[in-house]
């Protein structure tokens, strides 16, 4: 506890990181508002480690106030940042996820991008149904990146639409749905019927097995 009212704006012209997360903490609630939008602010720092640091941080504090912010993070230029905002979202826990799926579902192509990109690390079973209508983007790597998530999810509703996959107008889109299919079959315990045709070639070609 604090034996009197911390300099919040002192605090943060140091960037005290530390110091703003307790003051976030603190009883008097202008005190606590303050530094929780000085943690904030400081995510737009010019400099790339003390961005991360905060994300860092804020993960820690497993407040889902910070969920907004973080996912934002998601969008930063220097991939700590991003890595740093990724964990921290991921320690917050369902809060977050609602979070990544409201952007995966909205209309900001970064947003989407981000998200889909966050979901190839965070498990969250709800984020299935809307990473299967990614599948559909204009972008090949948005695309991707949902193909790779839906791999690590390892769920069996995904299955059917990744087989679509294997026929993307994208040769690396291709091959990552053939070894997310490879990953959700292993996972499941799932044995792989025999294939013909293009769906042969292209899922044989990309788990690494023989056509």
């Amino acid at each position: 506890m604090w034996p009197f009212k911390p300099n919040v704006e002192k605090l943060k012209r140091k960037k005290a990181i530390q110091g703003l997360t307790k003051a976030a903490a603190h009883t008097d609630s202008g005190v606590s508002e303050r530094a929780r939008r000085a943690l904030v602010e400081l995510l737009s720092d010019t400099d790339a480690a003390v961005r991360g640091a905060v994300a860092k941080t804020l993960g820690e504090t497993r407040d889902p106030q910070f969920v907004d912010p973080l996912v934002r993070a998601l969008r930063d230029t220097a991939p700590e940042v991003v890595s740093a905002a990724t964990e921290a979202l991921r320690t917050i826990g369902k809060p977050a996820i609602q979070g990544l799926v409201r952007d995966l579902t909205g209309s900001d192509r970064r947003a989407v991008l981000a998200a889909a990109s966050a979901f190839t690390r965070i498990p969250a079973p709800e984020a299935v149904e809307p990473l299967i209508a990614t599948l559909r983007d204009n972008s090949a790597f948005v695309r991707l990146c949902a193909v790779s998530a839906l791999g690590q999810l390892g769920d069996e509703r995904a299955m059917k639409p990744l087989k679509f996959t294997l026929k993307d107008t994208d040769s690396k889109v291709r091959s990552a749905a053939g070894l997310a299919l490879a990953s959700i079959r292993k996972a499941r315990g799932i044995t792989a019927k025999p294939a013909t045709g293009r769906e042969a070639a292209d899922e044989g070609g990309a788990d690494g097995s023989e056509s």
